[in-house]
């Protein structure tokens, strides 16, 4: 049985047009009966073949999960007033420290290990660019850190349930994770208000041990 969790996440898909109007993907998404890892394998194969780079890019970053938006006004109407992006990614770097500090209580050695490596929500800013890398599954993230075997650190790390089945199994397209780059390019255009470019720098799924994003802040408005 499907979570609910996965349902919102296919019906997200099932929302857009493009999906809809292809009779296998959207086949694919109804099929409640596809668990993991085949109904990703599926899904991606169809993809790959129905689609160009550029639209399954963008179909992954509009199925990402979202963080919410009530916790990123404050640095949104700050960004509003000053222009300043240093200001705005240091006030978000300030709410993930706090995060990591509630979740690490006790572990401060572990929390200025993330920050040394510049994962988490802010990254690590250059000009109008941010390079942004996932914290390890944050449920695991103690177990992480104590790990030893490679593979084993790699699907402690991994967030997605539905790729985590297929760590050191079988390939995977890495287009795949420009659905977790979404997260990112989410944050930033909500709180600039202007559009975001992504490109993936490093995934799991390639066999890199984080996953890590590029994300240009263009000029462009969002319409």
């Amino acid at each position: 049985m499907l979570t609910d969790f996965e349902k919102s996440w296919r019906n997200k898909l099932l929302s857009r047009k493009d999906i809809c109007e292809n009779k296998k993907a959207a086949k694919t998404l109804r099929d409640e009966t596809l668990a993991e890892p085949e109904f990703t394998k599926k899904l991606l194969d169809i993809l790959t073949k129905e689609f160009t780079t550029s639209q399954i890019i963008d179909i992954m970053l509009g199925a990402a999960c979202h963080y919410p938006e009530r916790e990123l006004e404050a640095i949104r109407e700050e960004y509003s007033k000053t222009g300043d992006l240093k200001l705005a990614h240091s006030l978000l770097q300030v709410r993930f420290d706090a995060f990591m500090a509630d979740i690490l209580t006790g572990k401060p050695e572990l929390q200025m290990e993330i920050k040394k490596r510049n994962w988490g929500l802010a990254g690590r800013l250059a000009g109008n660019k941010i390079i942004a890398a996932k914290i390890p599954k944050s449920g695991f993230l103690e177990q992480y850190f104590n790990e030893q075997d490679i593979e084993k650190k790699r699907l402690l790390y991994c967030h997605c349930p539905r790729i985590r089945a297929f760590i050191g199994k079988t390939d995977i397209d890495p287009l795949y994770c420009y659905c977790g780059a979404g997260f990112y390019q989410d944050i930033w255009e909500y709180i600039t208000g202007k559009q975001v470019k992504v490109k993936l720098l490093k995934s799991i799924i390639k066999g890199d041990d984080h996953c890590q994003f590029e994300l240009q802040i263009t000029d462009n408005d969002i319409k």
